[in-house]
């Protein structure tokens, strides 16, 4: 990955993506499986912004991540365009493979996200200094969820549901700070 091709916009999206994508595939797995009430208002922005990823990606080197995740940016974008539909249509009708497509999508956003954190912080000391931490919440978030990830990763009891508990409660946490900045 080229270091200079990761824009906090970019991470900002990829985030956001991630997230929305984790209430999608949650709502389609429900008793009453239904369309998340912000999918009406966030998916065509979403759309928007990964249509301009992709054509900035035109003018990135074939090492950025932009470049190297066109077809998932494609795959992202064609999803959010499907689902924006949906939320307009009269009588909303969900796939029944909604919930795969999502959770493929969004478990590469996550595998992204935490590649992009890495790499900014390696090229923008200011990315890893404490103010910039508390000033955006959202990546202090995504950086607590990639450490856990690889605290569990070295952990001898790595398949104890308790790790499983801490991250959905860490979701649930994302959830409500995406709540409070809406």
């Amino acid at each position: 990955m080229a270091r200079l091709d990761v824009k906090s916009s970019d991470l900002q999206w990829v985030e956001k993506v991630r997230s929305f994508l984790i209430d999608v595939a949650r709502a389609s797995l429900a008793d009453i499986p239904k369309l998340p009430e912000r999918v009406a208002t966030d998916a065509l922005p979403l759309a928007q912004q990964a249509q301009q990823i992709q054509q900035q990606a035109l003018a990135f080197n074939p090492s950025s991540w932009q470049y190297q995740h066109q077809e998932w940016i494609e795959n992202v974008r064609q999803l959010l365009l499907e689902l924006s539909r949906m939320a307009l249509s009269d009588s909303p009708r969900l796939p029944e493979n909604l919930a795969q497509r999502a959770l493929l999508l969004m478990e590469t956003a996550q595998d992204l996200q935490e590649k992009l954190v890495d790499l900014r912080a390696e090229t923008d000391p200011e990315v890893a200094s404490p103010e910039m931490e508390i000033a955006n919440p959202g990546l202090l978030l995504s950086n607590l969820r990639t450490q856990l990830n690889l605290m569990r990763d070295r952990h001898p009891h790595r398949d104890n549901p308790d790790w499983q508990n801490l991250f959905i409660a860490l979701d649930e946490v994302e959830q409500y700070y995406r709540h409070l900045n809406q």
